[in-house]
């Protein structure tokens, strides 16, 4: 295969994944203040492992792990000491203000042939390997991962955060934009209308932050250091270029080129048709759209999402429960099926514990009742405590009687006897309600 810029890229087996694993994950905000997100506990096992995991069942014997200064210690400290797989890690270190685009270059003398990058925020089973094949059967600059959302219950409008314009087929990813941009009307060039003229518009689906990309690629990013994004700067770029001349520079002019059709945004794919003159695609996009009831495909980059992801994994997500000792002592005491325990847990007279993660070593009181909840290790509860939707950070202490409802406890915070707590984020520094 060519690019477009004439260098040979490599053969369909040739592909490296890397990871970008330098955020410091501040949506997620107190799990992270003392751990940094690639290393945060989920379903008990730090989440860097889950993609380097889905790597190795994929077939993949090595990848890219990119980091930053700031937490590069940490990162070593594991792949030396806790990594288990059998996946080689190379370990890449950029400055902590690198953009995502600019990580990924600070790997290119370690990637063979095309890239396949992804958050280490992503936890998912797709077979990456429809990526792979989708990418080279197309000879793709680039293969964007999409997953659609569930939809909505019946009376309530869909929520959306990207409106996607793709090909009649659906194998084309053509235009995307964030719903703060496009408010309630979407504007097309007239390149791209001249280019293809038949599209669908669909707001139903989600960009997870996973992309194969052509090994010229890195090139591109050398010689234009302005796209430091992969996001927000080097997948527009790409999109453009798949209907003006790649060869050459956007003219500042095409920024500002006037819109040619306005289509109006709503949760349902709607067509749009212009007549098409002449073909000015110089490289592709191509996308992979996963269905909302297929393969598990989401980003645990928020409290929200973070509480999801564990829960689903303790419903049997991703195949895997993690074992361990519990300490029965009688009465109606023990874990639910739908839940996930580390080693050394200690549990109390007639406490429950449903659709919950609990970490290692911790122990709970009499009468301690935990619902969609995850705990990370060396946790205590006294007797007779309540919660509900809360994640609570290592060497945490609950005391008897506190009841907390949707609240994130700080590492090695104490919430006191008898507390009641709602929507609260409680940690040593602040106490917020």
């Amino acid at each position: 295969r060519t690019s477009p810029g004439g260098q040979t890229t490599s053969g369909a087996m040739d592909i490296t994944p890397v990871i970008l694993a330098g955020g410091h994950g501040e949506r997620l905000l107190p799990l992270t203040k003392d751990v940094p997100k690639a290393l945060l506990p989920v379903a008990n096992r730090p989440l860097i492992s889950l993609p380097l995991g889905h790597l190795e069942k994929c077939g993949f014997r090595s990848a890219v792990v990119v980091t930053v200064e700031s937490i590069a210690a940490q990162m070593k400290a594991f792949l030396a000491e806790k990594h288990s797989g059998t996946i080689h890690v190379d370990l890449v270190i950029v400055p902590d203000d690198a953009g995502t685009a600019q990580a990924l270059l600070a790997a290119k003398a370690k990637v063979h042939g095309d890239v396949l990058v992804m958050s280490v925020d992503l936890v998912t089973d797709v077979p990456l390997q429809k990526l792979a094949d989708t990418h080279h059967l197309r000879d793709a600059a680039i293969t964007v991962l999409l997953k659609e959302r569930p939809a909505p219950r019946e009376g309530k409008p869909p929520k959306w955060e990207t409106a996607f314009v793709l090909d009649p087929a659906k194998e084309q990813l053509l235009y995307m934009a964030a719903r703060t941009d496009c408010d309630a009307t979407l504007g097309l060039r007239k390149s791209l209308l001249h280019a293809h003229g038949n599209v669908t518009v669909t707001t139903a689906l989600t960009d997870v932050h996973c992309y194969v990309l052509a090994r010229w690629v890195f090139d591109l990013l050398e010689a234009r250091p302005e796209l430091s994004n992969i996001r927000y700067d080097l997948v527009p770029y790409l999109l453009r270029h798949q209907y003006i001349h790649a060869e050459r520079a956007l003219p500042e002019s095409s920024r500002t080129e006037a819109l040619d059709m306005n289509l109006s945004v709503s949760g349902h794919d709607q067509p749009a048709r212009h007549f098409r003159t002449t073909d000015h695609s110089r490289i592709q996009c191509a996308v992979v759209i996963e269905s909302a009831t297929g393969a598990v495909c989401v980003r645990a980059n928020t409290l929200t999402s973070y509480l999801e992801v564990n829960l689903e994994i303790a419903r049997g997500a991703l195949g895997g429960k993690v074992g361990g000792e519990v300490a029965e002592v009688g009465g109606k005491t023990g874990f639910g099926n739908d839940c996930v325990r580390g080693k050394g847990v200690a549990i109390g007279l007639s406490t429950t514990v449903k659709r919950s993660v609990v970490g290692s070593h911790c122990r709970l009181g009499s009468g301690v009742k935990l619902a969609n909840c995850v705990v990370m290790d060396h946790v205590t509860f006294g007797d007779k405590v309540s919660l509900s939707n809360c994640v609570i950070c290592s060497n945490a202490e609950v005391r008897e009687g506190a009841t907390l409802t949707n609240c994130q406890v700080g590492a090695s915070f104490t919430v006191d006897k008898d507390a009641q707590h709602k929507n609260a984020v409680l940690c040593n520094d602040e106490v917020i309600e």
